[in-house]
């Protein structure tokens, strides 16, 4: 009975037809599915998305859904509407986890569910050429560098330099795919690294230059010290700390280098640049500043969580392709754009499976390949 009438009130939904009654069981069914898989809808793009998973739900059933007209007993029976409010709001969970098993069925889902997240991990590169795997790395000192200890800490490294220490080497951190490390300088500066990147650093900075190198994508939380410079060579590019925290994504296989300022100043070329600026060099050189950039959605990646404002596909999944360690190929066009967040904690199959629902998209998976299909 309760499904019966389930299946009528997201019918009536989908035609615009619910009462202010309804439409509030079937937003707090929206919520609850929400909650449940971490996922943020914009707000603007909420009705689409909930329009999008109604048709799937609708293509999932086997039952001819009626006219919702029926529906009387919200008006009528107030106290029986509020007793049955849970019972159809576990109805339809129902209905939104047999369509999600389904669909994990027909789009060969089980190979994608054997895909696990990222975590944290790197490879440090001492100055000899010799390599620490910091997955397996025990805390303590894992190594000494020109009068400088290197000490793992959970799930980072430190460095420690000798009072007075000048014989400085160089070491590099690389975070292979699906992997993130964080590493504390020597001038007790924090930095993040993404999934495919490096940072190659001095184990003891000295005189009025600090200065580091990387690849891919780095946060920087810099210890600012006045009259000391700190630079970050990006490719052909240097940024200059004022006193600062920051994020460059230097990936070579995206279409711009870009410098987001989170906080203090940070200068490039000729422009000092403010918080929430952003400059995106292209390759050709050109550099183009941006202001009020929305600085938590660059940064989600260090908090953990994956984060679209109106990027299209081939953006999300370059990001998809460097956490899960998984290529990527397409078949079609592709315009649509996305905006929404996920916890980059869930399984490769979750991310399809939402991502199909709240966009016009068709997933294949085979040999650790993602066929995305328009």
């Amino acid at each position: 009975m309760q499904k019966e009438k389930a299946r009528e009130l997201l019918a009536k939904y989908q035609q615009g037809l619910c009462t202010a009654e309804e439409n509030a069981i079937v937003e707090a069914w929206f919520k609850k599915v929400q909650q449940g898989s971490d996922w943020e809808i914009p707000e603007q793009d909420a009705t689409d998305i909930r329009l999008r998973m109604l048709s799937k739900i609708m293509e999932q059933t086997d039952e001819i859904v009626r006219p919702a007209g029926k529906i009387r007993f919200l008006n009528r029976y107030r106290w029986y509407a509020a007793a049955s409010l849970l019972l159809l709001v576990s109805a339809m969970s129902f209905f939104w986890w047999t369509s999600f098993r389904n669909t994990k069925r027909s789009i060969i889902y089980s190979e994608a569910a054997k895909v696990l997240p990222g975590r944290t991990g790197a490879i440090l590169t001492l100055s000899n050429g010799e390599t620490v795997l910091l997955d397996s790395a025990g805390n303590g000192v894992i190594a000494t560098q020109g009068g400088t200890s290197i000490v793992k800490d959970q799930d980072q490294i430190k460095y420690h330099p000798e009072s007075g220490s000048k014989d400085i080497v160089y070491n590099t951190i690389t975070t292979p795919t699906g992997r993130t490390f964080k590493v504390m300088l020597p001038d007790s500066s924090h930095v993040w690294l993404n999934a495919e990147s490096s940072i190659t650093y001095p184990t003891a900075f000295a005189g009025k230059d600090r200065e580091v190198s990387i690849t891919g994508e780095v946060y920087f939380e810099v210890t600012h010290k006045t009259g000391i410079n700190f630079r970050v060579k990006a490719g052909s590019e240097t940024f200059e700390d004022l006193g600062t925290s920051f994020n460059i994504n230097a990936y070579t296989d995206e279409p711009n280098l870009k410098g987001t300022l989170v906080e203090g100043a940070l200068k490039i070329r000729d422009v000092i640049m403010r918080p929430e600026n952003q400059v995106m060099i292209a390759r050709s050189g050109k550099m183009q500043l941006l202001e009020n950039v929305d600085v938590e959605n660059v940064v989600a990646w260090k908090n953990g969580n994956f984060h679209f404002n109106s990027v299209d596909i081939h953006t999300i999944m370059r990001q998809v392709g460097r956490w899960y360690g998984v290529n990527i190929e397409y078949e079609g066009t592709f315009e649509e754009t996305y905006s929404g967040g996920i916890s980059r904690n869930v399984k490769l199959a979750e991310l399809l499976h939402i991502l199909e629902v709240t966009g016009k998209l068709n997933f294949e998976f085979r040999d650790r390949t993602i066929i995305i299909k328009s």
